[in-house]
């Protein structure tokens, strides 16, 4: 689903925020899933910000894309699109891993008290671990490339306008005399 503007606002800048804070925040929730009153408390609780924050990645792409025919295409454009469409199976891993690891902790759980030294839980949590910062790698390098393709050219040209103008700014100053 494209979605093109919110609020008469382009969508893309708007949406991209919400994943941009809810991975970097599940990835922090797993670190804590070491901790089993964390696990308990807050396991199932991650496994859906980590959802909610796929489902507004996928808006985000397709709000980007929507954008393509608005803006001029670029090579920093390019890669930034490139970039954040492979974003989807890093999240989509580590959604499935952290719900891995959920699952057999509460099977675990049910036959008694539950021990990270369990080979089992252990390596699936370092998997989600991995995964996890994997993703917000990811998302700092859309992130940046996007804010790159849309900043470069205006830095560029507000630094060739000064270099025009010998670094003097134009116009008349009122001193109010």
């Amino acid at each position: 689903m494209d979605i093109k503007t919110l609020f008469g606002l382009p969508a893309h800048p708007l949406l991209v925020h919400i994943p941009i804070v809810l991975i970097p925040l599940a990835a922090f929730g797993v670190l804590g899933l070491w901790w089993e009153p964390w696990r308990r408390r807050f396991g199932w609780a991650t496994a859906v910000v980590l959802m909610v924050a796929g489902i507004f990645t996928q808006l985000a792409i397709g709000s980007g894309q929507a954008l393509r025919g608005e803006i001029k295409r670029t090579a920093l454009e390019r890669a930034h699109t490139q970039i954040a469409e492979d974003i989807r199976p890093f999240l989509l891993l580590f959604f499935i891993a952290l719900v891995a690891f959920l699952y057999l902790e509460r099977r675990h759980r049910a036959d008694g008290p539950v021990s990270m030294k369990n080979p089992i839980l252990a390596g699936t949590l370092a998997v989600t671990i991995l995964l996890a910062a994997t993703s917000v790698y990811w998302v700092i390098r859309i992130g940046h490339t996007g804010s790159k393709a849309v900043w470069q050219p205006k830095i560029s040209a507000h630094e060739n306008s000064e270099n025009t103008n010998g670094g003097q700014e134009t116009g008349s100053a009122d001193n109010g005399g």
